[in-house]
Parts: structure tokens; sequence; C-alpha cells
């Protein structure tokens, strides 16, 4: 196939262009060259805010695939935001490998080694704006075995310091278990000792004279409750704590 034959559209497809997304168009139709309908009759039928254009499309077979920029001088490339876009394995530059592990960043930035984040995706965040997703960094296919090595090395490091954190918590826990229940044993053997001699004052009907009740006979006794009754026939319920 000649090369005239591969630049020359495959098909022209019919599209209108409104007034509204005519300025916003205006350099994505110079790039695919778009070409006016001629023919009056054809216009005819559009409103005055519309156009009616030619969309140039290619075939497969006038495209060839898209190589990434390689590694040189040990610089991955990058774009304007300093990242990479990584939606395939045909997307890392030739001389760099994508490593897709969690916190390999830090472990990179801690080794001074260069690196670049990968964009695998975009999100959507609240308010309706869509921010990108990384998954991992692109390196040099020299520095790759000395970052794995490290990572590992550190993430024993980490899962041990989280499993000392848990004991130290576990400790925690059952200390103030124990003493909670230290404390509420000596509450009980304080106050059930005073029960017994718990006063209440209360006037006879006879008089004016004042009876002290002491609640010496255990009466009834249930889950939680004591039921008590001194001399004179008078009975209270305590609490048990």
């Amino acid at each position: 196939m000649l090369q005239s034959e591969k630049e020359s559209p495959a098909k022209l497809v019919k599209r209108i262009i409104r007034a509204s997304t005519r300025a916003e168009n205006v350099q994505e139709n110079a790039a695919v060259d778009d070409v006016l309908v001629g023919d009056d009759n054809e216009n005819s039928n559009l409103d005055a805010s519309e156009e009616c254009a030619f969309l140039s499309c290619y075939g497969e077979w006038q495209t060839y695939a898209w190589n990434p920029p390689p590694v040189q001088n040990g610089e991955i490339p990058t774009n304007s935001h300093g990242n990479w876009e990584v939606w395939t394995s045909a997307h890392v530059p030739h001389g760099a490998v994508h490593i897709d592990i969690p916190r390999i960043h830090q472990t990179a930035a801690l080794l001074n080694i260069p690196f670049v984040r990968a964009v695998v995706g975009f999100k959507l965040q609240p308010g309706g704006k869509y921010a990108p997703e990384f998954g991992g960094i692109l390196v040099t296919l020299t520095s790759q075995e000395i970052i794995r090595d490290a990572h590992e090395a550190m993430e024993q490091d980490r899962a041990a310091m989280m499993m000392k954190r848990s004991v130290l918590k576990i400790h925690a826990r059952w200390r103030r278990l124990i003493r909670s229940l230290r404390v509420r044993s000596k509450v009980r053997r304080l106050f059930r000792g005073k029960e017994s001699s718990s006063l209440s004052v209360t006037s006879t009907s006879g008089g004016n004279k004042q009876h002290c009740h002491k609640f010496t006979e255990v009466v009834h006794e249930e889950a939680g409750r004591i039921t008590k009754r001194c001399a004179c026939g008078y009975e209270k319920k305590f609490e048990l704590i």
C-alpha cells in the first residue's frame, strides 16, 4: 500500500455540528480535516444553528501499534503531570518495569531510587470530579531487584511491628480488666460489710420516740438482691454490688 493511500481516509461519515459545540470542536475538526457539504439540497433540512460535515475514518490496516518512548540515560519518561499511564503491558516504556505492590513507592523513596507513579485508571470523587488512580511504580530494569528485596524486608519489619502493637494492646486491655475486677471486689467487700449495720431511722406509731433499725436477719436472697429484717419486724431490700 502506498503512503498516500495510508494517509487518505478510508471512509467519510456525515455528521452534524451544532453552533453550541462548534467553538469547542474547532481544534478537533481541524485535526480530522472535516469538509462541509457543498450540496444545498442536503443542507436545506438543517437548522440555522447546525452545519453538516464529514468525519474522516481510517481502517485498521492504515494504523500501527503505538510504542512508548524508551528509558534514556536512566530517566523514565513522564507526562505533563509527572506520572505515566499504564493501561496495558504495552504502555510500559522499554527499559522499565511496572511493579504493582502496595506501598512500593514508599520503599523506592526511602532508597532514593528514581521512580514514576503509574496511573492505572480514574475514579469518581465527591463533587463529580475524576482523580487518577495509582497502581504501583515504574523503575528501571537494573533497580527492580534492589527495590523488591528491600520492600520484602521492610514488609516483614512492618508485620512484626504491627504484631508487637497488637500484643501491647491486648496486654493493656487485660490489665484494665483485672484492675476493674479488683476494684469491684474491693467495693463489694466494703459495702457488703456495712449492709448488716445499715440504719434506717423511723418513728414509732405510739409517740415521738425514734427507733434505729438494725437489719441482721436475712429473710430472702435472690439474684442481685437480698432482703433483711429488723428485730421490730421491718424488712428492707438491698442490692448487691
